[in-house]
């Protein structure tokens, strides 16, 4: 079997978007754009057949779903292609690779031939996971080994390869898309003003954008490198606040539940919305 290159047995994982778990995440944000609020990343379940390959110095001889790696692509027989932008968790003992597909560039939403810019991915269809090369161009070999197990074997792999070619996975522009990662938190309980809230933003706002907190659906006001407000980001304890705009992600939220009027509690809701970076 060819090698990638690590001079690893080349990674060509039959994968499946299992049935019932496609989640969209991100959305485009661009209010101008025909297909504002499309989505952009989709939540799946990846369930991914075991390669076997004779080279036992590498995962004993063996890849399964925990071969999976941010920066992988899944193509599928639609022509459909999507990065793996994270990954969540490997389950059912490597079986499943719970994993955020991205749709680069919206690639799959523009070249929708319906018109209608469906871009979900297929579920239940086998398809593969696999790597790039360093000029973004698909590493693709030993596909005779697991033709048996793919539809329509020649056309579409050759469709996935001309799709990489014809764009500059490289050169894709960042945008600003929404986020839903930090929603529906449960906070830490609260007593005193400058109390951790336990809930540390997950990914660094895009380009400055806006940052608001929400306790149970209402918005509060946040802090922008003061502590005059119900509530900061601060990511040396609580001693300080960081300004709105330098935000970064793990930057943790506090609390002043004298300004507030009241405290914190594990049965609240706290929401932070912002955009993240589409390359994230």
């Amino acid at each position: 079997m060819a090698t990638n290159q690590t001079g690893k047995p080349t990674q060509l994982l039959i994968s499946r978007v299992i049935s019932g778990t496609t989640m969209a995440v991100d959305t485009i944000q661009d209010a101008n754009s025909p297909w504002y609020f499309y989505p952009l990343t989709f939540q799946v379940d990846l369930g991914v057949q075991i390669q076997t390959f004779s080279d036992l110095s590498v995962n004993g001889g063996f890849y399964d779903a925990s071969a999976v790696e941010v920066n992988d692509w899944l193509i599928q027989p639609s022509g459909k292609a999507y990065r793996i932008s994270s990954v969540i968790s490997i389950l059912d003992g490597g079986a499943t690779a719970r994993v955020i597909l991205e749709d680069t560039d919206s690639y799959v939403l523009l070249n929708d031939s319906s018109m209608s810019g469906a871009n979900y991915p297929d579920e239940e269809q086998a398809g593969l996971c696999i790597e790039l090369d360093n000029e973004g161009i698909p590493i693709i070999a030993g596909v005779s080994q697991v033709s048996a197990s793919l539809p329509n074997l020649g056309y579409w792999i050759d469709d996935a390869v001309s799709r990489f070619e014809a764009s500059s996975v490289s050169g894709v522009n960042a945008v600003g898309v929404n986020t839903g990662i930090d929603l529906d938190k449960s906070p830490s309980a609260t007593i005193n003003d400058g109390d951790s809230a336990g809930v540390s933003i997950t990914h660094t706002p895009f380009s400055d954008s806006l940052v608001t907190v929400k306790i149970n659906g209402m918005e509060v006001n946040l802090s922008d490198g003061n502590k005059l407000k119900e509530c900061y980001f601060s990511r040396d304890g609580g001693s300080s606040s960081v300004l709105i705009q330098d935000i970064i992600a793990g930057d943790t939220l506090y609390w002043n539940g004298s300004i507030a009027g009241y405290q914190l509690d594990g049965t609240d809701d706290l929401d932070i919305s912002y955009q993240k970076s589409s390359l994230d």
